[in-house]
């Protein structure tokens, strides 16, 4: 039976793991980045540490170790934009379990209605997860950015307070209970990667 992996949340990201980030970042490029992406260690440190001024952030610990930043971009005072990014060794389900525990936070301790997050059309594993912890797909948002010189389309997954209150039990249209996020979320033991928005300009 595997081990159970315990997973905190620390408020904020601590500054001096910004670096190892972007280690984390370099090893999802294919799937986080685009061409107006940080090109180096430097150039990200300094921007996430001038975003993190006025953005909420997590870090999440497994078994004590950091292996991942939340970030919450806040767009207006009921909307915020989530961005991502993970360690690889952390792909897996803990990765939605530490994704709802910061929506929980912010929706518990902000007036914040809405979260959303904007994630490359390619990364089918990244929004699938997304939907599975308990986010909507809300329409593409097309040629978002650019990737190689070609448009980039971006995927919108957004959560509102009252579907996040109501993920445990929820039912379709057809009147049929849907699975939970987290029943859905235990089933799973594959991988997420990195979205892309936590390396963008704010």
């Amino acid at each position: 039976m595997p081990r159970y992996m315990a997973i905190e949340l620390v408020e904020p990201f601590p500054a001096m793991y910004w670096p190892l980030a972007w280690a984390w970042l370099d090893a999802a490029r294919s799937q986080a980045c685009d061409d107006f992406s940080p090109k180096t260690p430097e150039e990200f440190v300094e921007l996430h540490l001038e975003a993190c001024r006025g953005w909420r952030s997590f870090g999440v610990l497994r078994d004590g170790q950091v292996g991942g930043v939340i970030l919450f971009e806040p767009a207006s005072p009921a909307l915020a934009i989530m961005h991502v990014l993970y360690a690889r060794r952390m792909w897996g389900k803990e990765t939605v379990a530490a994704s709802r525990m910061a929506c929980a936070r912010l929706f518990e301790s902000t007036e914040v209605g809405k979260i959303l997050g904007l994630v490359p059309a390619n990364n089918r594993l990244a929004i699938a997860l997304a939907v599975r912890g308990g986010g909507k797909v809300e329409g593409v948002l097309r040629q978002h950015s650019r990737r190689d010189g070609k448009p980039l389309d971006a995927v919108a997954v957004g959560i509102t307070r009252e579907d996040f209150n109501g993920t445990e039990l929820r039912r379709n249209d057809d009147g049929q209970q849907c699975k939970s996020a987290n029943a859905a979320r235990d089933e799973s033991s594959t991988g997420i990667a990195a979205t892309d928005a936590l390396e963008r300009t704010p």
